[in-house]
C-alpha cells in the first residue's frame, strides 16, 4: 500500500513561495490565464487525489462547485460579522485532529436585489 502526504505536497516549502498563505494567482501565468495541466504547480495540487484512486466524480464536482459558488456571489454580498473575528488564516494554528478544518466564524449573506 502506497499512500501520499498531501499535507506536505501542498505545503513544501522547497517548492512553493509561501506556502501557507492562501494565494490562488500561483497558478495563472503572466498574463492572467490557468496555467496548463502540464505545468508542474498544477501537478502538485492533489485536490481530488492522484493515480488511478484519484476522485470518479471530480469534473461533476468541479461544475457543482462553480455554480453553486458563482450562484451564492450573484445573488448576495458576503460579509464578516462585525461581532465576531476572522480566524487566523494560517493552517498551522488548526487543531490537529483527524481532519484539520478551521475554527468556526460567521459570515453575513446581504441580498443583492
Amino acid at each position: 500500500m502506497v499512500t501520499y502526504n498531501v499535507w506536505h505536497v501542498h505545503h513544501d516549502e522547497s517548492f512553493w513561495k509561501n506556502p501557507f498563505t492562501f494565494d490562488p494567482t500561483r497558478f495563472l501565468d503572466e498574463h492572467g490565464n490557468l496555467l496548463p495541466p502540464e505545468d508542474e504547480k498544477r501537478q502538485r495540487l492533489l485536490t481530488f487525489g492522484i493515480g488511478k484512486r484519484s476522485c470518479v466524480g471530480e469534473k461533476l464536482a468541479r461544475v457543482r462547485i462553480f455554480l453553486a459558488l458563482t450562484s451564492l456571489l450573484q445573488n448576495f454580498d458576503l460579509t464578516r460579522d462585525p461581532s465576531e473575528p476572522f480566524p487566523s488564516p494560517d493552517p498551522r494554528t488548526y487543531p490537529c485532529e483527524f481532519f484539520m478544518q478551521p475554527p468556526p466564524y460567521k459570515l453575513q449573506f446581504k441580498p443583492r436585489h
